[in-house]
């Protein structure tokens, strides 16, 4: 797959990679300093370069696009990286190492733009202090059972008869 050609199909794009062309252009313009500046430095093996980094035939991205769009339909979709592997004409060892190598490039990027996501309850409470409405998507847990009741009562969901955390 390559992003070139997938960006002329909007609908398609973005249900491959959670993201509209746009919104993908603008992160790829951040992504390719970062992926850029590692490549001129360091191998794909992560060993320093001792030669400056050529333009190569065989390469299996042609540029940063390709590379970001590979990350991101893979942490979307989340597939075996055996069929991810296949679909890009890699071997799953090299996937690995592409998938492992990227998401620390795309957090490298989304840290230097003040964009990752909240770690604390504290960090969280100050991101959503001026956010009107707030949506939360949440999962209800099963827990044990209780031998108190009040506490089986708390925790029954209402479905299956299943005591959830909720």
């Amino acid at each position: 797959m390559k992003y070139k050609e997938l960006q002329k199909k909007p609908k398609q794009f973005e249900s491959l990679c959670g993201h509209s062309v746009s919104e993908f252009e603008s992160l790829n313009d951040n992504f390719s300093l970062v992926y850029e500046n590692y490549f001129s430095h360091f191998t794909f093996t992560g060993k320093e370069r001792e030669r400056i980094k050529l333009k190569r035939t065989d390469n299996v991205f042609e540029g940063s696009g390709d590379a970001l769009f590979f990350l991101l339909s893979y942490l979307k979709n989340n597939p075996l990286q055996e069929y991810h592997a296949a679909q890009y004409k890699l071997s799953q060892p090299q996937a690995n190492i592409w998938i492992h190598l990227l998401t620390s490039l795309l957090q490298k990027t989304l840290a230097e733009n003040k964009n990752l996501p909240a770690r604390s309850d504290k960090e969280l409470i100050h991101v959503l202090k001026n956010v009107p409405v707030v949506f939360i998507d949440g999962t209800e847990r099963p827990v044990q059972r209780s031998t108190d009741y009040q506490t089986q009562k708390d925790h029954y969901s209402g479905k299956k008869k299943a005591l959830c955390k909720k």
